[in-house]
C-alpha cells in the first residue's frame, strides 16, 4: 500500500469523511484560525455528504453555529500577531472543493459566510470590523444551513415540497419589518 493509499484509509489520522478533496478540514481550520465553534461547524458541514448521517451533521454543524452567533468573539482564535497568520487558502478554493463550484448551492453559500466572517478577524483591512458586523455574517450562514437542514427533510420525508433561499429571505424581511414596527411602537 502506498502512502498516500494509506492516508486515504487511516481513520485516526486521516478519516476519509475529511479527505474527500483536496483541503483537509483540520488544515482550513489551522489556516483560518477557526475557533472551536466554527471549527465544529465547517467539519459537520463539509463531511455531512460523507459520513452516512446527513441531516444529523448538518444539525450538528447549525448547533455550533447558532451558539457561536450568540458570542462572536469565540468564534475564531485571536492571534496576537495578525502577520503571523497569512492565509494562503482562499474561502472560493475550499467552497469548491468541498461543496462544488454552483454558487447557487445553498450549503456552499452558508460556509462562505462563515469563511467571510472568519477571515475578516484577520485581514488588516477589516479589523475595524465590529462583533456585530462579524456576528451578521454568522447569522446569514446559519438561516442559510437551516434552509439546508429544512430541505434535506422534505427531501426525506416528502420528495417535494422544498423552500427556496428567495422564500427565506422573504420571510426574513417579514420578520425584520415585524421587528422594527415593534420598536418603533414601544418607543412612542
Amino acid at each position: 500500500m502506498t502512502t498516500e493509499e494509506q492516508k486515504q484509509y487511516d481513520m485516526v489520522n486521516h478519516p476519509q469523511h475529511y479527505t474527500q478533496g483536496k483541503y483537509e478540514h483540520v488544515e482550513v481550520v489551522k489556516n483560518w484560525g477557526l475557533g472551536y465553534h466554527l471549527g465544529n461547524s465547517t467539519k459537520y458541514m463539509m463531511r455531512s455528504p460523507h459520513k452516512g448521517k446527513e441531516i444529523e451533521d448538518l444539525e450538528k454543524g447549525y448547533w455550533y453555529l447558532a451558539d457561536a452567533v450568540k458570542d462572536p468573539s469565540i468564534a475564531v482564535i485571536q492571534f496576537p500577531l495578525i502577520e503571523c497568520m497569512p492565509t494562503v487558502i482562499t474561502i472560493g478554493e475550499v467552497a469548491d472543493d468541498w461543496f462544488g463550484s454552483d454558487v447557487k448551492n445553498t450549503l456552499r453559500k452558508s460556509f462562505f459566510h462563515i469563511g467571510t466572517a472568519a477571515l475578516h478577524c484577520f485581514d488588516p483591512l477589516h479589523l475595524r470590523w465590529s462583533f456585530e458586523e462579524i456576528r451578521s455574517q454568522l447569522i446569514s450562514a446559519s438561516q442559510l444551513l437551516e434552509l439546508v437542514i429544512r430541505n434535506k427533510k422534505a427531501e426525506q420525508n416528502t420528495k417535494g415540497n422544498v423552500i427556496t433561499s428567495e422564500e427565506l429571505e422573504d420571510s426574513r424581511r417579514i420578520v425584520l419589518e415585524a421587528d422594527r414596527i415593534i420598536s418603533m411602537k414601544k418607543s412612542k
